[in-house]
């Protein structure tokens, strides 16, 4: 048991050691950070010293090897747009994260379990032909196409919800469902 734990911990650390560097990577390629800060019209001195600033004149590698050293000592680096520290960022939006990933989890649960034993006890029937739709369908529409079907439905056409927003619980209901239809 113990042999099998080690093995697995092993993969996750590669799996994420492997994440890291495909985000890092990526997000080079995406192009430089510093044209989009420096205003329109700015001269190469100013790009330059942007560019030392955040240390994007450094080698590729160099960068890689400093984010994975800062990430070893839970550093997660400064936001480059917003000049604040990253953690805090990821901090001032766990709240939403969490009553989010709670309402998803509430909607698989509250639907699904009802949904499934319906189907378990009414087999062959209408009912479950019309649940094992739904059911699949919510399994199989991706996330950002049904949470823009919620939102063209619900909140344009209908005006029941807010399209967006985290105000109270009505902002929760729609990306609760869209997210938790996957798991029901």
């Amino acid at each position: 048991m113990l042999k099998y734990a080690a093995g697995r911990l092993l993969q996750a650390v590669i799996a994420i050691f492997g994440v890291l560097t495909i985000v890092f990577i990526v997000m080079h390629l995406s192009g430089d950070p510093t044209l989009l800060l420096v205003p329109q019209g700015a001269s190469t001195e100013m790009i330059n010293e942007l560019r030392h600033q955040l240390g994007f004149d450094q080698p590729l590698w160099v960068q890689y090897l400093q984010y994975l050293e800062g990430l070893a000592h839970l550093d997660f680096g400064m936001s480059v747009v917003q000049r604040v520290p990253a953690i805090d960022i990821v901090a001032s939006r766990l709240p939403y994260t969490v009553m989010l990933a709670a309402g998803a989890l509430i909607v698989a649960i509250g639907i699904g379990i009802p949904a499934g034993i319906l189907m378990a006890t009414r087999r062959g029937g209408f009912l479950e032909k019309v649940l094992t739709a739904i059911v699949i369908t919510g399994q199989s529409v991706p996330t950002f196409l049904s949470g823009i079907l919620l939102i063209f439905f619900f909140a344009v056409t209908l005006r029941w919800l807010p399209a967006s927003g985290v105000g109270g619980f009505s902002a929760l209901i729609m990306p609760s469902v869209a997210l938790g239809a996957i798991s029901m």
